[in-house]
């Protein structure tokens, strides 16, 4: 027995164009992307400045990552468009961790008390800032950053006046 619609068409004939177009999409939706995005947990030390204009530091990590930026979980409220800081640990022991800013490019709130923000950053720099070893190809290699920047910033001089501890 065949199922019709109220203009005489079939239903599976409707199901089977709804399931490509929405295949059509996704990969149309994926064509868009710059980088392939990777799910994987880097740890992170965020700072920044919530809505209400007080300044954080926050222990973290990426939920996904790729070369042009990363989500994480929050239990502080960014704006859309604010700019973070994101210390991540270098890859090799004994190394700095890598300093990067990034501009919170989305944000979803809660959906209950237990839960955290989640955000989205697009680096200010794009490159595996992460330490992937092997990255996909469609990512670029990290631009080390000048070693003056990342002397004055990991001083604890340079913390302590902006009011940034951890």
């Amino acid at each position: 027995m065949v199922r019709m619609n109220d203009s005489g068409g079939n239903f599976a004939d409707e199901r089977a164009e709804m399931v490509s177009e929405s295949v059509t999409n996704a990969s149309a939706e994926l064509r868009k992307r710059r980088s392939t995005r990777i799910v994987q947990a880097v740890p992170l030390v965020v700072t920044g400045v919530d809505a209400l204009g007080r300044p954080f530091v926050e222990r973290t990590s990426s939920l996904i990552i790729n070369c042009h930026g990363c989500r994480y979980q929050s239990k502080h409220y960014v704006l859309k468009n604010m700019w973070v800081t994101m210390e991540i640990p270098h890859p090799e022991t004994g190394q700095p961790p890598r300093i990067v800013r990034g501009r919170v490019a989305w944000i979803q709130r809660p959906r209950t008390v237990r839960q955290l923000f989640q955000v989205a950053l697009e680096l200010e720099v794009s490159g595996n800032v992460w330490g992937i070893g092997f990255p996909p190809e469609d990512w670029t290699a990290f631009p080390e950053l000048n070693r003056m920047r990342r002397r004055i910033w990991t001083k604890p001089s340079f913390r302590q006046r902006l009011g940034l501890t951890i």
